[in-house]
């Protein structure tokens, strides 16, 4: 006779041992108070560099240029640098760099610019006609050989005086370039 095998007994269900769980160990969500931080950060950043607007020599189209370089170098940048501090998914990577980064950077860029100044030049030129605006103070010179026609503010003398404009009839403009080469204006006058 063949031995016969073994039996062995099922344990019944509640004496198998549970199954471990896998552990996922979250982190605290660290971020929402630096997105809060963000959008007031940024609508401070597009008010100043708005109300700074008038002092650059700067086209729509160049200061989308230097937004777009910065934030491109921003997410050049890898994403674990960012981990190391907040909690952030890709995603909220492009976000958190287009919202919070790119604004700052720019506005240190444009604050050092303005206040590092390398070089002033100034320019004059013989004063055509002259608009007025009403019973304003503001006038706006056409300057010979169409010069600036496409830039009002850089042909807008805001404290009029008509003894002035009588005895000179010409227009000074004075520029300074920043230590990122974007220029400015300084001043205009009669000259």
């Amino acid at each position: 006779m063949s031995p016969q095998p073994r039996r062995y007994r099922r344990t019944p269900r509640s004496r198998r041992p549970k199954e471990t769980p896998i552990i996922e160990v979250k982190r605290k969500d660290n971020t929402s108070p630096i997105y809060s931080f963000a959008v007031i950060f940024t609508l401070l950043a597009v008010v100043a560099i708005a109300a700074l607007n008038h002092l650059f020599i700067l086209n729509l189209i160049d200061f989308f240029k230097i937004f777009i370089c910065t934030y491109l170098l921003l997410i050049a940048i890898p994403i674990k640098v960012y981990r190391k501090k907040f909690t952030i998914s890709f995603y909220e990577f492009f976000i958190f760099n287009f919202i919070l980064t790119t604004p700052a950077i720019l506005l240190i860029i444009f604050s050092l610019n303005y206040f590092i100044v390398i070089d002033h030049s100034t320019e004059t030129y013989p004063v055509e006609r002259v608009r007025y605006y009403g019973k304003s103070s503001m006038r706006i010179v056409t300057l010979k050989n169409k010069q600036y026609i496409d830039n009002e503010a850089m042909r807008t003398i805001y404290n009029w005086n008509e003894h002035e404009f009588v005895s000179n009839r010409l227009y000074e403009i004075s520029y300074a370039t920043g230590i990122f080469g974007i220029k400015m204006y300084e001043f205009q006058k009669l000259y």
